[in-house]
């Protein structure tokens, strides 16, 4: 019987510190935890950390929230804790990437492909920036209940 659990960790606020990814992650060594993923953002003392944690031992999330918000309190940052259902997508479902890609991405261009995607029961799971200069790159992960005609999406696209 698997009693590992996942967590959703979001950390924002203003430090000038560089060791905060240090002492959150220092907080938890006790705790028997992979982190699966991580989203690191500071912009001139602006932090965000949005992280998925996965706890190997039966945490619950008040004990989780306990070890962690010491280190919130000393930074003066927001720390929300939710703690996320075993599995979101079915195991049958079909996975896709579709990147985006653009000199200047317009919030109008966003709300048509998401809901497209909606409309075509498409299911958004993640989206990620990746590096090219001055473009916009987005790679953003899909799933689908059952196989798609690639041809046909990026036609209706």
């Amino acid at each position: 019987m698997n009693t590992s659990q996942n967590f959703l960790i979001s950390i924002q606020g203003v430090t000038t510190e560089n060791d905060v990814l240090e002492r959150f992650t220092g907080q938890l060594e006790h705790l028997s935890f992979s982190i699966q993923d991580l989203h690191y953002l500071n912009f001139q003392s602006s932090l965000s950390i949005l992280m998925r944690l996965e706890l190997e031992q039966s945490t619950d999330k008040e004990s989780l929230n306990k070890v962690l918000d010491k280190v919130a309190k000393q930074f003066k940052l927001e720390l929300l804790i939710y703690p996320l259902p075993e599995r979101s997508i079915a195991a049958s479902s079909h996975p896709y990437i579709l990147t985006l890609l653009s000199q200047k991405l317009q919030p109008q261009l966003l709300t048509k492909l998401f809901c497209h995607l909606r409309e075509k029961q498409l299911c958004v799971t993640e989206i990620n920036p990746l590096d090219a200069g001055d473009l916009h790159v987005f790679e953003i992960k899909i799933n689908a209940d059952k196989p798609i005609e690639r041809q046909q999406l990026m036609k209706e696209l």
